[in-house]
């Protein structure tokens, strides 16, 4: 999920240029039909890692997701792909 997250930032800083601004890759997620076809749980983990982004920018966010690689503090890692997806996601 780490690398979905930073992919969209990379993506969206490359693709709009000058025009770039922290709220756009929440802004392109929310119109895009990718959410559509993610797994519950996944698709909260990255919505509240965009919106994270957008409101606190990108050092506290990336301080925040290298922190929760280390440590789980979102109990993300705990699902498994085999389980259907219903967890609530603790974030931020």
């Amino acid at each position: 999920m780490a690398e979905m997250f930073v992919d969209r930032v990379s993506a969206g800083k490359i693709y709009n240029g000058d025009e770039f601004d922290q709220k756009s890759p929440l802004e392109y997620f929310e119109h895009g039909i990718g959410a559509s076809i993610m797994c519950e749980a996944s698709r909260d983990y990255l919505l509240n890692l965009l919106r994270m982004y957008a409101e606190k920018g990108e050092k506290y966010t990336f301080a925040y997701l290298k922190n929760d690689l280390k440590n789980d503090m979102s109990g993300y890692d705990k699902i498994s792909p085999f389980q259907q997806c219903k967890k609530n996601i603790k974030i931020g």
